[in-house]
């Protein structure tokens, strides 16, 4: 689809919405909104921040069994992870005009398959009850 220089999408007049970096993404769920759960997170936001979250696992649960500090490192980033890992999931939903309850799918294996067909979906591209669209564009450079 065609955009113009403004930074508006021409078919529905719409600001688009901006693509984290892999820095920023990291950047704002480990400090900016560790434990915020209101909210909207974008999809790059999101799986930039999985991604980042996957890396640190398999490098922390490689060292863990060399040494007892590893272990507990393993241990704290693990329960960190976690916490981000719930917050950025449950504004990603938001994002997707749904509750952050929607989780819960993830129990069990077929809940699992809506739950990642909802964090991968497109973002409402209109402000929703949670929040305004995040990483919003208004200007051709952003």
């Amino acid at each position: 689809m065609a955009e113009n220089f403004a930074g508006f999408s021409p078919s529905s007049g719409l600001p688009r919405q901006r693509a984290m970096s892999f820095t920023e993404a990291v950047r704002t769920c480990w400090m900016e909104k560790f434990s915020r759960f209101e909210g909207r997170a974008s999809r790059s936001e999101y799986w930039w921040n999985y991604l980042a979250v996957a890396v640190g696992n398999v490098v922390l649960s490689t060292l863990a069994p060399t040494s007892v500090l590893f272990a507990v490192l393993a241990f704290v980033y693990g329960v960190a992870a976690f916490i981000v890992m719930l917050t950025a999931a449950t504004r990603r939903l938001h994002d997707t005009g749904r509750s952050g309850w929607w989780q819960l799918l993830g129990i069990t294996i077929i809940g699992a398959i809506p739950l990642l067909y909802f964090l991968c979906k497109a973002s409402e591209q209109s402000p929703n009850q949670y929040g305004d669209i995040p990483c919003l564009e208004t200007a051709g450079w952003a």
